[in-house]
């Protein structure tokens, strides 16, 4: 279902028997797609209540996403809508350009208590106020790959729990099921060598829920 906050809406996916626990998405440059919605249902599976804000949806939106205060304001509202609707823990979760902002976030000292970065940018040099994160990446996408050893040494320095792997033989965007044009630009041929990768994504995805499910149980 799609639910308003503000100038802004989300799409929401329920689960069967409410636990308490939520997660947020951040979506890609596609913006908030079928895949996205997918990996809102798979949430949901699992017991969340996940929550995908549109970011471009709209130019009050668009303005906010790319403004970091107003977009702190902005995700911390949708945490805040969370609580609202039942979620005591929650966690948040981010791919290529959402993966930035989710650890971004978190860097803050925002109220969730796991990220998950997906082939995401390291956009801040202090990550002592974040939670607990696990990340995933593509040893084939030459622009992220540096952001994953990056990640390690500031989570190391931090001191803070983290399970970040580098899958062999995969690039960007690993993790997604695009289609139609969609599908078709990521296909083009580009150093991040963007592409579903079936047994990547499998692996990474268990790893992502058993990471969730230890700090959100």
């Amino acid at each position: 279902m799609e639910v308003r906050r503000g100038p802004c809406r989300a799409h929401v996916e329920t689960p069967a028997k409410p636990a308490g626990r939520g997660v947020l998405i951040l979506h890609e440059l596609f913006g908030l797609n079928d895949d996205m919605r997918r990996i809102a249902s798979r949430f949901a599976e699992q017991g969340y209540l996940a929550v995908v804000p549109a970011m471009f949806g709209g130019p009050r939106c668009l303005a906010r996403t790319l403004g970091n205060e107003a977009r702190r304001q902005e995700l911390d509202g949708w945490r805040e809508w969370m609580a609202d609707h039942g979620v005591v823990r929650a966690g948040i979760i981010g791919f290529c350009m959402g993966g930035g902002f989710a650890l971004a976030h978190v860097a803050t000292g925002a109220d969730f208590d796991v990220a998950s970065v997906n082939y995401g940018a390291v956009t801040v040099d202090d990550l002592s106020r974040a939670c607990p994160v696990v990340g995933s990446y593509g040893d084939q996408d030459r622009i992220m790959l540096p952001q994953a050893q990056r990640l390690v040494e500031l989570l190391d320095r931090a001191q803070v729990e983290h399970d970040v792997k580098v899958y062999p033989g995969v690039g960007h965007s690993f993790l997604n099921q695009h289609e139609g044009w969609q599908g078709a630009l990521a296909r083009i041929p580009s150093p991040m060598k963007t592409g579903h990768a079936p047994e990547a994504a499998d692996d990474a995805w268990r790893r992502i829920f058993a990471f969730f499910d230890s700090h959100l149980a």
